[in-house]
């Protein structure tokens, strides 16, 4: 497989654009999964290590569940691309270098959004191993500057970086306000 060809293939697909959308949207899921677990545990007193579990217990689902969904929309959408493209061009394209090419991209872009949820691990070590109002103080402040900067790296222009990034901080404080009110009528 001629890597260098791909690599042509995917600056001029705006691949990297692509994988990078997954990334930050994976990042997302996961940081706030793993905050609102953090915050929920806080108020229920629960203790760092089942935060921990419980934590991660999450971040595998969202992990294994992201990575699959990106998988089958992925193969699918390769599919017809290629098919398009067959039409088009009135012969074969299996096997061919742009066929290689979204294979990769799926495989790739299933991983993307695979791993990227896995950034809430760091949420959660910060607060189990700190703990008490100075490990969610902590884990709080981690969380919002991953948001903000998820939603600058998200957009090309700065401005619309900055809308975004308040858009994605915003969008953490409702889930946590929502967390906060669940978890006190329950706890």
């Amino acid at each position: 497989m001629d890597f260098t060809r791909i690599k042509e293939m995917f600056r001029e697909m705006n691949i990297y654009g692509y994988l990078k959308k997954y990334f930050i949207l994976g990042s997302f899921d996961g940081s706030i999964t793993a905050i609102s677990v953090v915050l929920a545990s806080f108020i229920s007193k629960e203790s760092s290590f089942s935060t921990l579990i419980l934590g991660l217990s999450g971040l595998i689902g969202i992990s294994v569940s992201s990575g699959g969904n990106a998988f089958i929309v992925e193969i699918r959408d390769a599919e017809a691309e290629l098919k398009k493209l067959e039409g088009q061009m009135a012969k074969s394209m299996k096997g061919s270098y742009y066929d290689r090419a979204l294979k990769l991209l799926v495989v790739l872009s299933s991983l993307a959004h695979a791993a990227s949820p896995l950034i809430g691990v760091v949420i959660l070590l910060i607060y189990s191993i700190i703990g008490g109002y100075m490990g969610l103080f902590l884990s709080l402040c981690v969380t919002f500057s991953l948001l903000f900067v998820m939603g600058t790296v998200f957009e090309r222009e700065v401005k619309e970086g900055i809308v975004t990034g308040l858009y994605m901080l915003v969008a953490g404080v409702v889930t946590l306000t929502i967390i906060y009110v669940i978890t006190l009528k329950m706890a």
